[in-house]
């Protein structure tokens, strides 16, 4: 029966209830719809951006977040990490972007770092995602990897890059296979994956470690109006100076031009790592943004996919249990609705009393079942105890 009899349905107060109806319902709609948008969005989005509520992330259209979250990514959440390589002009040509991009790919691989590790929170990275695909060609399967490595992991998604601390006093990488993997490894990657190591850097590093961290024991001369170790001055006429020369540059530099020295040294023109860096993200922001825009959805589904049978364990029992039930069932309900009998009345309330019983209740004779017929961890196990149901036969026996 209608809400709305057919006599008087034109009236204006029929339209005006009807219209009221639908803008109910329609505000119902909505209401289911905005959560999921919200969700939707949140899956572009990344640990600089997660707690902006904005439909579309930012990032889309602003060079200038895009820049954030490509810089947090590469530090891994450490923006200290890159502002003591900030110095130099902040634009170059495109000739000198290209000659600075060569210089990085033939430094030696003690001479910088790896960068896009994950950071804090995070699942996965760049550099990890390139790590492991890098070991798939390497290695048939984890069991190799871990026979090699000494390891335990359970899958190549759990695989990390070896930790790089060259800027330590003393600190020297464990030896083995791994570490000749990564070196072979690390020499693949491409400019924009290496952060040098640089004098100012180092310095930066040994101040932190001279004062155990306390800013506010830095000398004026270094400390001037600074606020954070990054923005301390370097007077290489001042004795911290010369002690830091003498004992804060670990030993594997003593007696070599670090990078951003060895640069000076050989074009004459100041270190121009902020000016590369933004002429690479002018260049590449389309391909970036795309990139940040899918790395989640790109995790998930090579974790499902690649790590274990999850989803096509799935995906092969969801077919088989379709297939089988709807051969099963629709045979037994064509029968009883074809040839009637005095029995049908019996049998049918037989399937129906099947309803009565929760599938709790034969969970332990179900699996005694499976255990005698020799099927379990079998496919068939999954599939044969729901093949026939009682509801089913009795819904497709009144159509």
């Amino acid at each position: 029966m209608p809400i709305l009899s057919r006599i008087g349905r034109r009236s204006l107060r029929a339209r005006l209830g009807m219209a009221f109806l639908y803008g109910l319902l329609i505000l119902g709609a909505l209401t289911t719809l905005g959560p999921f948008v919200v969700m939707v969005s949140t899956a572009f989005k990344g640990p600089t951006d997660q707690n902006d509520h904005a439909l579309i992330p930012r990032f889309f259209s602003d060079p200038a977040e895009l820049a954030v979250k490509y810089r947090s990514a590469k530090s891994s959440a450490d923006e200290n990490r890159i502002a003591v390589l900030a110095e130099g002009p902040a634009s170059i040509s495109a000739e000198e972007a290209r000659d600075f991009g060569r210089f990085l790919e033939n430094l030696p691989t003690d001479e910088w770092t790896a960068g896009f590790r994950n950071g804090p929170g995070q699942v996965t990275g760049r550099l990890n995602v390139r790590y492991q695909a890098w070991l798939r060609t390497r290695y048939a399967t984890i069991g190799d990897v871990n026979a090699a490595y000494a390891e335990i992991s359970q899958a190549f998604a759990q695989v990390s890059p070896p930790p790089e601390l060259f800027d330590r006093i003393g600190w020297n990488p464990k030896p083995g296979r791994k570490w000749d993997d990564w070196s072979e490894f690390k020499q693949t990657l491409p400019a924009e994956f290496r952060i040098p190591l640089t004098r100012r850097a180092l310095w930066i590093a040994w101040l932190k470690a001279r004062t155990s961290g306390r800013i506010g024991e830095l000398p004026p001369a270094i400390r001037g109006d600074a606020s954070a170790f990054e923005q301390a001055a370097m007077p290489e006429d001042h004795p911290w100076y010369a002690e830091f020369r003498a004992e804060g540059v670990p030993e594997r530099f003593r007696g070599r031009l670090l990078p951003d020295e060895q640069w000076v040294q050989l074009t004459g023109r100041p270190w121009p790592w902020t000016a590369w860096e933004n002429a690479f993200l002018a260049e590449n922001r389309s391909g970036l943004t795309r990139e940040f825009a899918g790395q989640n959805f790109a995790y998930i589904l090579d974790f499902i996919a690649l790590n274990g049978r999850a989803l096509w364990n799935t995906l092969i029992f969801c077919l088989l249990a379709v297939a089988v039930q709807l051969i099963v069932n629709p045979l037994c309900a064509y029968a009883i609705s074809r040839h009637p009998g005095p029995w049908m009345s019996r049998l049918l309330l037989i399937l129906l009393a099947t309803m009565a019983f929760p599938a709790e209740v034969a969970m332990i004779p179900a699996f005694l079942l499976l255990k005698d017929f020799g099927l379990l961890n079998t496919f068939a196990a999954l599939v044969l105890p729901g093949a026939a149901a009682g509801f089913s036969i009795f819904l497709l026996k009144g159509f």
